[in-house]
């Protein structure tokens, strides 16, 4: 329950907000990637200052990987949100968080790089969260609307 809260709580204002707003404003591409680099910056300050780089990975090496995989899942929640609305992409949010910190990082033995592999500004999670996006948005695209917006196609 409180990776639900924590999630609720970033949703509401990135997906239930800046989200919706854009959507109303812009087309799909826009709409994901502000969505997604403005949520992937808001992360910045936990690895800049709250020590959120993982012990010998360089801060700058953790960023682009958290950029680009925060980024990415902000993309697949946006379109999620504009789908169904806030709550299916509040529960993957939850989902994924808790998976990331309970279930991968205790199976993820150290053998000296793991770091730069795992947790969330790993390369790992920053390629399938990549991977994921782009699936996602062939699969289940987005398309601008006749009022200049965005909508689920």
């Amino acid at each position: 329950m409180p990776y639900v809260a924590l999630a609720l709580a970033e949703d509401v204002g990135w997906r239930g907000l800046l989200v919706q707003r854009l959507a109303e404003v812009a087309g799909p591409r826009t709409v994901v990637g502000v969505s997604g680099l403005a949520w992937s910056l808001f992360h910045w300050p936990l690895v800049l200052f709250l020590g959120g780089s993982p012990a010998g990975v360089p801060v700058p090496f953790a960023l682009l990987f958290l950029t680009v995989g925060t980024t990415s899942l902000g993309a697949l929640l946006a379109s999620m949100q504009l789908r169904w609305g806030i709550w299916p992409g509040v529960l993957a949010h939850a989902v994924l968080n808790a998976l990331l910190y309970h279930v991968l990082a205790p199976l993820t033995a150290d053998s000296g790089p793991t770091e730069w592999f795992s947790t969330e500004t790993g390369v790992m999670g920053a390629v399938t969260l990549l991977l994921s996006a782009l699936a996602w948005w062939r699969i289940a695209p987005l398309r601008r609307s006749p009022d200049g917006g965005t909508v689920a196609a």
